[in-house]
Order: structure tokens, then C-alpha cells, then sequence
């Protein structure tokens, strides 16, 4: 693959791919620019100095480096050591067609090679370890156990659950204590709504969240979660908005299972209901992962996943009785018949995604107000089992608000009977310094 690495100095330089992030970092009195990649395709923590970085502009796909070259000296010959300059650059520029970081063949050819080296593995190593949270167990725990014991410690002294009363502006959400034994004789938690936000920002919701789900013993879980890379393979998913994983998934905390026969039969109706067992849109999802953790901190049964990731169901909201409906039906059918007493379903979504950083001309903090009487309706929808209430509401403002969590949520509400559910946290993420935010809530479902 070598072979395909640029190698010219008067053939149009390859531009800097557009999804690479450029973020000046500062390192001993030294400015740098750190090239991301958010696809995982780069290899990581590639540096250049900031001088340098100055000139990527003209990697446009139409200079040549004697282009460009010209253009920095003015048009002035170029001589000896004008080559010289010209070879140095070149080397440059290899180096970073090589790591990954030009849209050039030699990058089509690695993001193959890493997509299909992906999905021949048996097992999906973690992506946010040492970012979104610890790398360690042991850090893991320590930072898992402040929050639950913190929330435990608040429940204690607040049995009427006055603490939520203030999510929603004043709003009274006072969840009972699903752990309480003899709330547990009369009622069985199938299915929890919560978060795939950045667990150092949402930590206190996913405890609130999760800690209903101490005691339960399930063999299976089935993850209904938020897929947000699924479109950038187009044609690769069109019409498949479940995607399925076969794969064991790794974190600090070890391997978790693969129920891989209940994949198949999840898998069954194929086309007819948009399922896929390529999983291609799983490799660098965090939706999945981040929930996983939870489960393994709070118990120490085995049990066995079932991984499900939901691509955007838009065709929903803009037409009534679409060929995406139907899909959504008989997926959810199929799913309803696999669920036994045994198997306990997570949905993982935010709630608003609303600010400059996503599109919209105000800052965030101009549309609280509005996000959190939204959200309050959209929540409520949701625990009060009603699928096509949480459709009419996104269809009323064209998902103006962005909800990611809208396509899992739907697809089992979709499929669950007789659930209601509790309100059981809410907050949001104010990022001020990008005038964005977004919010975020969890559900407990019970029957």
C-alpha cells in the first residue's frame, strides 16, 4: 500500500481531509497544532508546529508543491536550494499522506483496510477509555462510586425526591425508589431511557439513571442505541436503520458476551424490516460503550448483549405510512417476540443538541427556556409508553431541537406493551464557550 503515498512535486498536492479537527495546543512556551481525527482512521496524536500548519491552506487539491512554493517566495527561481526546499516538503507531506491525514488513494485504501479489518473481528475494543473516562478500573470505580454514593446519600435525606423538582424549572418529577424491595414486588423494570453524553459532564444523571437497575439479575440486555456515524457510509446503510453487532465488547472492566444466537434471530427479517449485521457503524460509537460501563460497575452476574445501533428515522417525520414505518413495525415485532423475563432493555439518547456548534443563529442560552418545556413534554410522551406522541411532537417542529435519542426511544416504544414509565433525572449541558448545550434525561420503565 506504500506504493499509493504521494510522491511529486509538480503533481496537485492531496488536501488535508476535511473531517481532521486543527486545535492549537501550547507545550513548553511552544505553539503546536494537534490533528484529530474523530474517524480513528489517522493514526493519533499527530503534532505539527504551528509555523507549519500555517500553509495546510494551500493543500487544496489544485497546488503543486512547486505551486506553492512559487507562491511563498513570490514567484522568485527556485535553484538548488529551491529542490531542496521542495524534497524537504515533499517528505512532509508523505509523512502525513502516510499517517492517514490527506484525502488521497493511499487514505481510501487505509479507511477500507481499517473498515473491513473491523468487521472480521471478533471483539470491539473500547474508544473513549482515557477520554470520556478512566483508562484504569480502579479510576473507573472511584469516580462511579462518588456519584451513586452521593446520590444514595440524597435519597436517604430526601425520600420525597424534592431534589428533581428544580430540573425542569420547577417542575415536580418525584421518581419513587425503584430498589426498594417491596416496590420491586409490584412492579419489574423492563427497559431504562438515558444518556450517551460525555460522562464527565452528565456523571450525577447516569447515576441517578442507572441505580434502579442495582439489583437486577438479567441474562440479556438488548441496547437500543443512537447511531451517529451511520450516514457517513452512505450507500452502505440506505434503508437498514438497525444495525447489528455480533461482536464481544471490551472495556477496562473486561469482555462482555455477545448473545450472538439472539442476533441472528434479531436479524431474521433482514431488508423487510432494515436490519444488518454489518457493523461497520459500531467501530468508533460511543452510544453503546459508555452504558456498558454502568452495567458492569453495578453487577457482578454474567450476562450476555445484545448490540443494536439506530440510524435516524427521518423519512417518519416528513411522511405518514412510509417504507421506513413499516420497517420500524416489523423490526419491532420481531424484537417484542425475542424479549423474555430474562432480558432487559437499555435505550441510549440525549434529549436537545441546540446552539452555534449545531446550526442555529442564537446562542444556547436564549433557547433554554423552550428546550426544557420540550423536553418536559417529550419525557413525559416517552413514560407515558406513547410512540406516536413523541413522533408528533418531533414532526410539530421539524426536530427543530435535534433529538438524537428520538430513533432508539421510538423503536422501543414501538415495541413495548403495557410499559410505563418514570421520569427518573434531567439536566443540561451548558457550553458557553461555543454557545451551545445539550440536554439530557433518563426514563425507568416498568410493567
Amino acid at each position: 500500500m506504500a506504493d499509493n503515498l504521494f510522491n511529486s512535486v509538480t503533481d496537485p498536492v492531496p488536501p488535508v481531509r476535511h473531517d481532521i479537527e486543527l486545535i492549537a495546543i501550547e507545550d513548553s512556551g511552544k505553539d503546536y497544532i494537534y490533528l484529530h481525527d474523530g474517524m480513528g482512521y489517522a493514526t493519533p496524536n499527530i503534532v505539527l508546529e504551528r509555523d507549519f500548519a500555517g500553509i495546510l491552506h494551500f493543500f487544496d487539491g489544485k497546488r503543486s508543491i512547486r505551486d506553492i512554493l512559487a507562491e511563498l517566495s513570490n514567484g522568485r527561481p527556485s535553484g538548488d536550494e529551491g529542490d531542496a526546499t521542495a524534497n524537504h516538503l515533499l517528505n512532509i507531506i508523505r509523512y502525513l499522506d502516510e499517517n492517514g491525514l490527506l484525502h488521497s488513494p493511499f487514505y481510501r485504501d487505509k479507511k477500507r483496510e481499517t473498515e473491513e479489518s473491523f468487521e472480521a473481528a471478533d471483539i470491539r475494543m473500547p474508544v473513549c477509555a482515557g477520554s470520556t473516562y478512566p483508562e484504569s478500573p480502579e479510576a473507573i470505580c472511584a469516580m462511579f462510586d462518588e456519584a451513586f454514593n452521593r446520590i444514595q446519600s440524597i435519597r436517604t435525606n430526601d425520600p420525597a425526591g424534592n431534589h428533581l423538582r428544580e430540573d425542569f424549572n420547577g417542575d415536580n418529577y418525584t421518581p419513587e425508589d425503584h430498589t426498594r424491595k417491596d416496590h420491586q414486588q409490584k412492579t419489574v423494570i423492563k427497559a431504562l431511557y438515558a444518556p450517551h453524553i460525555d460522562i464527565r459532564v452528565g456523571l450525577e444523571v447516569y447515576a441517578r439513571a442507572f441505580a434502579p437497575l442495582k439489583n437486577l439479575k438479567p441474562k440479556r440486555v438488548v441496547i437500543l442505541a443512537t447511531s451517529h456515524y451511520s450516514g457517513i457510509y452512505y450507500p452502505y446503510y440506505d434503508n437498514l436503520p438497525f444495525m447489528i453487532s455480533k461482536k464481544d465488547f471490551q472495556t477496562p472492566f473486561g469482555i462482555l458476551k455477545c448473545d450472538r444466537a439472539f442476533c441472528d434471530q434479531l436479524a431474521g427479517p433482514g431488508d423487510e424490516a432494515g436490519v444488518t449485521l454489518g457493523d461497520r457503524s459500531h467501530r468508533i460509537e460511543h452510544s453503546i460503550e459508555l452504558h456498558l460501563l454502568f452495567l458492569q460497575y453495578l453487577w457482578d452476574h454474567d450476562f450476555s448483549i445484545v448490540p443494536v445501533l439506530v440510524g435516524p428515522l427521518e423519512e417518519l417525520m416528513y411522511m405518514n405510512g412510509s417504507y421506513q414505518s413499516g420497517q420500524v413495525e416489523k423490526f419491532a415485532t420481531k424484537l417484542r417476540s425475542l424479549i423474555d423475563k430474562d432480558t432487559l432493555v437499555l435505550i441510549s439518547g440525549d434529549q436537545a443538541h441546540v446552539g452555534k456548534k449545531f446550526g442555529d443563529r442564537v446562542p444556547a442560552s436564549e433557547l433554554f427556556e423552550d428546550v426544557r418545556a420540550f423536553d418536559r413534554q417529550f419525557l413525559d410522551q416517552a413514560a407515558a409508553g406513547s410512540a406516536e406522541g413523541i413522533l408528533e411532537q418531533i414532526k410539530t417542529v421539524s426536530d427543530e431541537y435535534r433529538i438524537c435519542g428520538f430513533s432508539p426511544l421510538y423503536t422501543w416504544l414501538k415495541t413495548a406493551e403495557n410499559a410505563r414509565g418514570q421520569v427518573t433525572a434531567y439536566d443540561l449541558w451548558d457550553e458557553r464557550e461555543r454557545e451551545s448545550a445539550v440536554s439530557y434525561g433518563s426514563v425507568l420503565f416498568t410493567v
